[in-house]
Order: C-alpha cells, then sequence, then structure tokens
C-alpha cells in the first residue's frame, strides 16, 4: 500500500472525484488515498473493490465490527514503510459503488473532525446504517454459519471413528452430503443423520422438508437419526465457524484437505465457503455451545410428521411444503452401541 496523502475538502462532490482518480491496485499494493491521517484511508483493490481503511487493532472496534461482512487484516504503506492493523469496508468493483463509498467516507471524516478523540467502536458504530448500502456479504449467513458449524463438528467425530475403524478420512469426508440441500447430511449402510443445531435451551429443531426425518421408502431399508446440538450465536466467544474448519484442516492433508475445501465451497448453494473470505468470517459472532452433541433414532418416533399422518394418505394437493418442529425433550438418546454401529456404517 502507497500512502498519498491529498488535502481534500470535506465536501460529498471532492471525494467521489478523488476516488475516481484512484489507479487500480498491484497485487496487494495499493493506490491509497488518506482521508484522515492515520486514521482513514480508501483505495481500490487487486479486483477494482473500493476499500475504506478504518486504522486500529481488532479490540478498539469492540463487538460492533460483528455480522456486518468486514475484514480486519494487518497492512503495510510502501512508501513510509509503516505497517498497521485495520478495519476494511468493501463495496464492489463497478463504478456505480463510487458515490456510495464516498458518502461512508465523508461520514467517517466529518465524525473524526467533530470528534477527533473518538474511538474506532464509535466511529463504527456511527457509520453501521450506511454499511449495508455498500458491504459485499459474499459470505454465508449466520443460520448458515451455524448449520454448517454443527455439520463440521460429526464430521470431527467420524474421522475419529474412521481412526478407530481402520478406514481414511476420505471416506469420513465422503460420507458427509450435507453441503448438497437435496441430500441427507450424512450417509452410511442403511442409515442417515441429519444435524439439527438449536438455538434455544431445549432440543426443538425445524424440519423441512416433512420426509427429511423419514426412511427412504424407495431405498435399501433404513434408519434415520438426528445428531442434536444447541448453537447459540454470542459475540463475545472465541469458538465461531472459523475455529471448526481449522481443527478439521489441522488433521487432514493431501486429498483428504482438497476434498473437504472443495465440499465446503459447495455448502449452502451459491457462495458456499470460500476460504479466500476468511478475514470476514473472522469478524462474524462465535457460538455457545448450550447442549452437547446427542444422537436420536427418530425415523420410529410416533409423533413426526409423514404422509399417514394426514387424511388419504398424503398431504392436501394445494400444499407445496411442509415445515414443522420436532421436540426431542425426553426421547432416549441412543446407547454407546447404537452409536457406535451408526458410526461404523459410514465405513462399510
Amino acid at each position: 500500500m502507497t500512502d498519498k496523502s491529498i488535502p481534500l475538502e470535506p465536501e460529498l462532490e471532492s471525494l467521489t472525484t478523488a476516488i475516481q482518480g484512484l489507479r487500480d491496485a498491484k497485487g496487494e499494493t495499493r493506490d491509497a488515498l488518506t482521508i484522515h491521517a492515520t486514521r482513514l484511508h480508501i483505495a481500490r483493490g487487486p479486483e477494482r473493490h473500493i476499500e475504506l481503511f478504518i486504522e486500529g487493532d481488532r479490540e478498539s472496534f469492540g463487538q460492533v465490527v460483528v455480522g456486518h461482512a468486514l475484514e480486519f487484516g494487518t497492512y503495510r504503506e510502501l512508501r513510509g514503510d509503516r505497517e498497521f492493523s485495520a478495519v476494511v469496508v468493501r463495496a464492489g468493483s463497478d463504478d456505480a459503488w463510487i458515490r456510495p463509498m464516498a458518502h461512508i467516507a465523508y461520514e467517517a471524516r466529518h465524525y473524526l473532525r467533530a470528534n477527533p478523540v473518538a474511538s474506532n467502536e464509535h466511529l463504527l458504530g456511527h457509520l453501521t446504517p450506511y454499511l449495508e448500502i455498500v458491504s459485499d456479504r459474499d459470505i454465508l449467513s449466520i443460520d448458515q454459519q451455524t448449520g454448517l458449524a454443527a455439520e463440521l463438528l460429526f464430521l470431527d467425530s467420524v474421522l475419529n471413528a474412521a481412526e478407530e475403524f481402520g478406514s481414511t478420512p476420505e471416506a469420513a469426508i465422503s460420507s458427509w452430503t450435507g453441503w448438497d440441500s437435496a441430500s441427507r447430511d450424512f450417509k452410511g449402510a442403511g442409515i442417515a443423520v441429519e444435524v439439527k443445531a438449536s438455538r434455544s435451551s431445549k432440543r426443538v429443531h425445524w424440519v423441512h422438508p416433512m420426509y427429511q426425518l423419514l426412511a427412504d421408502p424407495a431405498g435399501e431399508p433404513e434408519k434415520v437419526y438426528v445428531s442434536s446440538i444447541g448453537l447459540q450465536t454470542d459475540r463475545s466467544r472465541p469458538f465461531k465457524l472459523l475455529t471448526v474448519i481449522d481443527r478439521l484442516f489441522q488433521r487432514l492433508s493431501g486429498v483428504a484437505a482438497d476434498n473437504l475445501a472443495e465440499t465446503l465451497a459447495s455448502y449452502g448453494g451459491e457462495h458456499g465457503f470460500n476460504l479466500s473470505r476468511r478475514r470476514q468470517y473472522e469478524l462474524e459472532p462465535g457460538f455457545l455451545v448450550t447442549l452437547s452433541p446427542t444422537l436420536y433414532r427418530v425415523d420410529s418416533l410416533c409423533d413426526i410428521l409423514r404422509p399417514e399422518s394426514f387424511e388419504g394418505g398424503a398431504p392436501p394437493d394445494r400444499v407445496s411444503s411442509i415445515r414443522y418442529r420436532v421436540n426431542l425433550e425426553g426421547v432416549p438418546p441412543a446407547s454407546a452401541a447404537e452409536r457406535r454401529h451408526v458410526m461404523q456404517a459410514f465405513f462399510v
């Protein structure tokens, strides 16, 4: 990053013109425009994204950064040979984003001029109403992050089972089919496991579609289980989706690591989990584990919805989709022997 400090008039038009004149980045080097000394810089990124850098260490931003798909990192000004850390507000790459970013830069600069000793937490809090206008949230939603964290925690258990039964990490990863919304979360010989995360203090989970907890009537005889866990988002917790992902990659290498990265990239449809977005995920909420992972056999329960629950043996013709909640409170969990049988089924 090169530091090109240019005195600017505070008017919005002056900032817009200045951003239009920024040169494209070359690799990680930015043609940065300093709009408030040691606090605010604006630049074009490697893919021409418009970036506003707010200097400060991670702690100086408090929890206000969480949930806005921002990034945090360490950067260097090549001309001044000065290294600094910053939160980055990143907008799109085409010129339509110039004026909205100029507006945010203007608001930030104006706020610091009026409040020169304001903390980064207060500055970013002041900018929060504007962030949704420009933030490029090309990452998984909080609900998707919660679901993915729950599935990866179960995958970690499957990897442990692979070691116990003399199988391979590749076989464990191939048992995970939850990245494909049309499939079970985990599939083995004669068994299927759906992973459910509850945000409450009880094991009550949403089921969609209705057939999710039912054995496949067209296939081989099948037992269906739910791995239930309680995960509440907590901005103060260091345990995050990245924590689980890093733990998995630390125990994998070669083909297994490549398979996991490829599968993560397909999770949740359009965006998936992209490792290049790591800095954004570092500022996402953490999780508090409120209910330990527990396995339940569910296909034989009497109080889950199934076609015969409806008059005529099928939902009404005009009903295209059914979503309901299943309550596992009071349901006996799978025994240790049954859990072992389930794990072994992934490697048959």
